[in-house]
């Protein structure tokens, strides 16, 4: 049986989802309703499967575990794992980090 996480949006990353979604809808609700939907989904599947995700590079300078799910080449979704739970910290646009791979 796979390992199972609880995940839990912090606050940070729901005003970030507001935000996008807010975004997006200035030029379409349906499309920014179908975005954060998508957003959502794909971070609640995590449930099963967060030690897929890569440990993020800026690790080594804040001293951090962080893991990040890249979503459509754009969001760069950062969290942590502690013991059997997971804090999603916050939504960035892929273009606000630094990310060498």
């Amino acid at each position: 049986m796979r390992e199972r996480f609880h995940v839990k949006i912090a606050r940070r990353a729901e005003i970030d989802l507001e935000e996008i979604w807010d975004y997006i809808a200035a030029d379409s609700v349906e499309n920014a309703t179908r975005f954060i939907v998508e957003l959502e989904t794909r971070m609640k599947r995590l449930s099963y499967s967060l030690r897929r995700c890569s440990l993020i590079p800026e690790n080594e300078i804040l001293g951090t575990r962080y893991r990040d799910l890249i979503i459509r080449k754009k969001y760069r979704v950062v969290f942590r794992i502690s013991r059997n739970k997971s804090t999603f910290c916050g939504l960035f646009t892929v273009q606000d980090c630094w990310i060498p791979r």
